[in-house]
């Protein structure tokens, strides 16, 4: 069983993720964000997500994961982007 590499606070989805209407889909993007799987990313972003965890946010306070998804009609959302903001 895989742990998240950090806690995730209060969470807040813009009007367009909401309108995506898969929740199950929403929440398997998030907790892949918490395990380090940080999507569709570069190597060099990546690398720099792997640090912010590492030092707990005091090198870099953002970590972003990029997931592109498939367009659901009437949406236009082709891509989420889970954003975590370290409080450290």
């Amino acid at each position: 069983m895989a742990y998240p590499l950090f806690l995730l606070g209060q969470v807040i989805a813009t009007g367009g993720t909401m309108g995506i209407g898969d929740l199950s889909l929403l929440n398997r993007c998030l907790n892949r964000h918490m395990l380090g799987d940080w999507l569709c990313i570069c190597e060099e972003d990546a690398k720099i997500n792997s640090e912010a965890v590492r030092r707990d946010g005091a090198s870099c306070p953002l970590i972003l994961s990029p997931l592109n998804i498939c367009k659901k009609p009437g949406t236009g959302i082709e891509e989420l982007a889970a954003l975590t903001v370290s409080q450290g």
